[in-house]
């Protein structure tokens, strides 16, 4: 599908963060499903999962993948694109799945948004015995857009950034997180730094007509056709205590 079709089918928010948003690294996966020691024929959930970015990386590495994602454009588009998966509505409150169902649960760009010790118990619900959990952001190292052209600073990047997520695990059943960090280097055209700055949830709530002037003052600021994106990848690790 082009963009175009993609907003049309799926909604404009959906579109770019499909679009815009980079791919996770399989370095990063493997190394965390290497240190809980998950076997292929394993089953996983990827918890808030978009539009299945990290969901299409997971098919290839286990036998069943179920993908939980609330809003139904996100999900719609995830299902297009990642028909081996088995996607859902739900929330992180309420998954819907039976106690024990799954052997890890992966969360990528998300969990800063809902840390919780109530979320944090859902999710250890929903595990097997001695259960995995993944939690994966990406930092853009290098800026592409001037400064002021990024979004609310309240949000996104600063807020998982901030570490605060960490407190929902003090005193939970889970084992202290153990954190590894990758670099990744993507080539994206101006259309998708573009979509990029669109997908960010300031830019994509906006008013139609704000919106389009904000988008219309970066693009002015985008002179090449191509750019090379380097990221930090950050990938922390844990299971329910024994």
């Amino acid at each position: 599908m082009s963009a175009s079709e993609l907003a049309l089918t799926f909604g404009r928010a959906a579109a770019a963060y499909e679009r815009g948003r980079p791919e996770w690294p399989d370095e990063g996966i493997d190394h965390a499903v290497d240190q809980l020691g998950l076997r292929a024929d394993a089953t996983v959930l990827d918890l808030a999962a978009g539009t299945g970015k990290l969901t299409r990386k997971l098919v290839r590495r286990f036998d069943r993948v179920i993908a939980v994602e609330p809003d139904d454009a996100m999900r719609g588009l995830l299902e297009t694109i990642v028909p081996e998966a088995d996607a859902l509505r739900g929330f992180v409150r309420e998954i819907p799945l039976r106690g024990g169902e799954v052997d890890a649960v992966f969360i990528g760009e998300a969990f800063h948004w809902f840390a919780g010790a109530d979320e944090l118990g859902e999710i250890g619900r929903v595990l097997s015995l001695r259960g995995g959990l993944v939690l994966m952001w990406y930092t853009p190292l290098e800026r592409v857009l001037p400064r002021g052209f990024g979004g609310d600073p309240r949000t996104d990047r600063q807020r998982a950034a901030s570490g605060a997520w960490k407190e929902a695990f003090f005193g939970s059943s889970f084992e202290a997180l153990r954190h590894a960090h990758f670099e990744d280097v993507q080539r994206v055209t101006r259309e998708g730094v573009l979509a990029s700055f669109a997908s960010i949830s300031p830019i994509a709530s906006l008013p139609d007509e704000e919106r389009r002037s904000r988008l219309e003052q970066v693009s002015a600021q985008l002179d090449r056709e191509t750019y090379e994106r380097r990221w930090r990848i950050d990938v922390y690790w844990t299971r329910l205590a024994a």
